[in-house]
């Protein structure tokens, strides 16, 4: 494990320290085990995921070269935590690992978050009534605009615009 570690040195038989005093009595000697900084992490790619309307959290695998060339796998909780940022909304988010332990540093990545499909809405016929009717409305991930109450028989043309994390699924 990381830290500071402390070993007592005693010359054997027919040697002795290179010192002007206690030339044959234990030293001691301290020495350190660093923590492994995570900048050499390798964090595994993420898939972009659709939008949810809840915050995206992944768990990618990340592992570390050791020296013998190979590398190792890491355990969340354990070598490092994730964290992360702008992961609610279509768009770019970063997930970020930091090291606790035998670990330190920090390492991030980005993954994408992609507009969630919905259907091309429709306007269903109405009859003529005399009074004012509703042609065409909002709906989950897009709003309605142009025409979209009428009282009079005839053609009218309204607009629906998907919402920044929507998209249609033509």
């Amino acid at each position: 494990n990381a830290g500071s570690y402390t070993a007592t040195a005693t010359p054997t038989a027919n040697y002795q320290w290179n010192t002007t005093s206690n030339k044959t009595s234990a030293q001691n000697v301290t020495c350190k085990i660093n923590a492994y900084n995570l900048s050499n992490a390798t964090i595994a790619s993420t898939s972009s995921t659709p939008y949810t309307g809840s915050a995206i959290k992944p768990t990618p695998a990340v592992t570390v070269p050791i020296p013998s060339g190979k590398t190792t796998t890491l355990t969340s909780g354990t070598h490092f935590t994730y964290s992360y940022a702008n992961n609610t909304n279509a768009g770019t988010a970063t997930i970020t690992i930091t090291g606790t332990g035998n670990y330190t540093g920090t390492k991030s990545s980005t993954f994408t978050i992609t507009r969630k499909e919905i259907a091309v809405p429709t306007c269903t016929a109405k009859t003529y009534s005399g009074s004012s009717q509703t042609l065409f409305t909002s709906g989950t991930g897009y709003t309605a605009g142009g025409t979209t109450s009428a009282t009079n028989a005839g053609t009218y043309t309204a607009t629906a615009t998907p919402t920044s994390n929507y998209q249609w699924n033509t």
